[in-house]
């Protein structure tokens, strides 16, 4: 599975909410595929210039308030490197 992240452009392009779609399209797919565990690395922080620590917040948040609403994956893993957010 692939997701193509937003690049940062300092809040102006609605970022924030492309990113947590990435993360929901990706889940979805995962569902649909019958995938129960998926890790994400720490989407568009690389070469994309994403803040790491709001890319990561992001990510929780909308991870959780996926699972929260459907259980079909078991396990979902967020890979960002300590000292980068």
């Amino acid at each position: 599975m692939h997701t193509v992240g937003p690049i940062w452009q300092g809040e102006n392009a609605d970022e924030d909410a492309i990113l947590a779609s990435c993360y929901c399209r990706s889940l979805k797919l995962a569902v649909a595929h019958e995938i129960k565990s998926i890790a994400f690395p720490a989407i568009s922080t690389g070469a994309y210039g994403f803040l790491a620590h709001r890319a990561l917040a992001t990510a929780v948040v909308t991870v959780a308030k996926f699972l929260a609403e459907d259980w079909h994956i078991a396990e979902v893993v967020l890979l960002f490197r300590r000292g980068d957010y």
